[in-house]
């Protein structure tokens, strides 16, 4: 039996691309976002996601809102790449400032993902990163609450020597900050027996151990941002670990749901299972492992023996409920005029935001309810107020016409082109 939610963050790790090939990933129909966190909510409060996505940044924030789902968000951090690290920041901030409603849902910012420097004076931009980043949300975040920004880590390098960039990045990281720590018996080539007994040195409660004994982590809260085990697979010869399987798996996350209900120390302030769902795609080895880390396989249904600890009744609340729509953007188009609510005041989005070519990539979205405008290169306009069910189009005599879409049928080539809206 499920027990009733605890009041630290109990999540889980997704990615939205956990269909069967490469092409149905590069064309997730937003209803699909949409069904997955309906899914989820019932048994995770928070989610984590790895990226910063043009459309599905948007999409998963705005279905975490309405499912009451706290959202970690991941700014991807490539060591010695500035202009592409600018690139991914712009993003992220362009995304939070276009649509300042979404950004309630958002938890936590990470700089990067197991990503520590090779150099102590790497791990000072990365400092710095961090530091900037929570100086623009303190400037620019109209939601009541505000983001943290941190780090995660990989292999523990949080417990590294002096001298080395991880000693250096908890050391000078804001005493106030919460860290994340990725704790993987599996990776040691042990069974889930050996990766959850004490004694072991390799063990979970032996990796968080050492990670508590770390005379730099004075009072901080600490959150298990990874930890999991696949359930089939063969198994990876660098780092060694074992062939996956469904045993081994229940038997690892009994003992983790058991831990983080009655064994967890006080400073430990929740966990995001990795991961929701199986990725099918993410390995060309036939049976890797890698492909079989989810709670749910690829189809969203939980794995026979996995019993999540705890539940809760949501009901979805906030506008958008219905299904997002594609909209159809013609080559004439140069901009598309967004006025929420039929107000007087247009959210304005330039063709270079919705192309992939464009520096951001962004796409519109809108709400049920708000007028939507185009404009041609000649200055033409048309315009109508979106509703529900519909996609909205221009056609050659300037009229706006309303199709109904399938979108299960959506190819990524049409994704280039087309705006998505809810």
């Amino acid at each position: 039996m499920s027990a009733s939610f605890p009041d630290y963050l109990f999540g889980v790790n997704y990615a939205w691309s956990h269909y069967g090939t490469t092409e149905q990933n590069h064309s997730v129909p937003p209803s699909f976002v949409a069904a997955d966190l309906q899914l989820l909510a019932p048994n995770f409060n928070s989610l984590r996601v790895y990226s910063i996505h043009k459309w599905y940044t948007p999409l998963v924030l705005h279905y975490a809102k309405m499912y009451d789902m706290d959202v970690i968000l991941e700014i991807a951090w490539v060591q010695g790449s500035t202009a592409t690290n600018a690139q991914h920041i712009a993003l992220f901030k362009y995304i939070m400032q276009k649509y300042p409603a979404l950004q309630s849902a958002v938890k936590f910012i990470f700089i990067g993902h197991e990503n520590m420097p090779a150099t102590v004076a790497q791990s000072n931009d990365l400092l710095t990163a961090v530091s900037d980043m929570q100086t623009w949300v303190n400037q620019n975040w109209s939601a009541a609450t505000k983001p943290t920004v941190t780090l995660d880590e990989q292999n523990g390098v949080w417990n590294s020597a002096s001298g080395k960039p991880g000693y250096n990045v908890l050391t000078k990281l804001a005493n106030d900050l919460p860290i994340f720590t990725n704790i993987y018996p599996y990776w040691a080539d042990l069974d889930a027996t050996q990766g959850t007994d004490a004694a072991n040195t390799e063990s979970f409660q032996a990796k968080w151990k050492r990670l508590m004994d770390n005379v730099k982590l004075g009072s901080r809260k600490v959150y298990i941002g990874e930890t999991g085990w696949p359930t089939d697979g063969t198994g990876s010869s660098n780092p060694p670990s074992q062939n996956g399987d469904l045993t081994q798996s229940v038997e690892y996350w009994n003992f983790m749901f058991d831990w983080v209900q009655n064994d967890a120390p006080s400073n430990f302030a929740g966990i995001f299972c990795f991961e929701a769902f199986d990725e099918p795609f993410k390995s060309a080895t036939s049976g890797s492992m890698d492909n079989h880390w989810g709670l749910y396989n690829s189809g969203s249904t939980l794995k026979k023996g996995i019993t999540l600890p705890f539940s809760r009744k949501v009901t979805a609340s906030g506008v958008g409920a219905t299904p997002v729509n594609v909209v159809k953007i013609t080559a004439d188009v140069t901009t598309v005029n967004v006025y929420p609510g039929g107000g007087t005041t247009p959210v304005v989005f330039t063709k270079s935001e919705w192309q992939d070519s464009g520096s951001y990539g962004g796409y519109p979205f809108v709400a049920y309810g708000d007028k939507v405008e185009l404009v041609t290169s000649s200055g033409a306009k048309a315009s109508a107020t979106l509703s529900s069910g519909d996609g909205i189009g221009l056609d050659g005599q300037m009229n706006l016409t309303w199709d109904n879409i399938d979108k299960s049928g959506i190819s990524s080539a049409n994704f280039a082109d087309n705006g998505i809206w809810f």
